[in-house]
């Protein structure tokens, strides 16, 4: 089972018969797997050079050119949103990304970042967790080795 089997896995109610976004998506392996289980998964990044061919042959999987900080999606769009190894890259950007998300993420929906990446651990400790304490934002965290996600329910 790989590593984005197993995330998928992780959260696998949240995503079974739901709208889901991958943000910040890289090659998109996370989407694949979640739209096995998913009604649609979106994916977004900001350029598509890595991203897989099979993303281009699945029926419910759709990649969108867009800055994660400025997503052109209305509000409450979708069911769960995920951030899978990617927060690295977000890093100077986390303060408008958590908004973006939290602003297309429907009532009740769930916002997962989850991480297997080395360099993603230290912007999840030192960065994300210390701004959704300072915004009032309840969230749990979970580690489970090689994983460390934080879930965050919008209310």
């Amino acid at each position: 089972m790989t590593r984005a089997e197993q995330a998928v896995e992780l959260i696998a109610p949240a995503i079974d018969g739901r709208e889901v976004l991958e943000v910040a998506c890289g090659t998109a392996e996370f989407s694949l797997v979640a739209a096995e289980l998913a009604a649609s998964v979106t994916c977004i990044d900001l350029d598509d050079s890595r991203l897989l061919p099979e993303a281009g042959e699945c029926e419910n999987l759709r990649f969108r050119k867009m800055d994660a900080a400025a997503m052109r999606f209305g509000s409450e769009t979708f069911d769960t949103i995920v951030l899978y190894n990617a927060v690295f890259h977000l890093a100077d950007q986390l303060p408008a990304v958590l908004d973006e998300c939290l602003r297309v993420l429907r009532p009740g929906g769930l916002l997962a970042v989850i991480s297997t990446w080395s360099l993603d651990k230290p912007v999840l400790t030192d960065t994300l967790m210390p701004l959704i304490e300072t915004r009032g934002i309840r969230y749990r965290l979970s580690i489970d080795e090689p994983y460390i996600w934080v879930q965050v329910r919008n209310p």
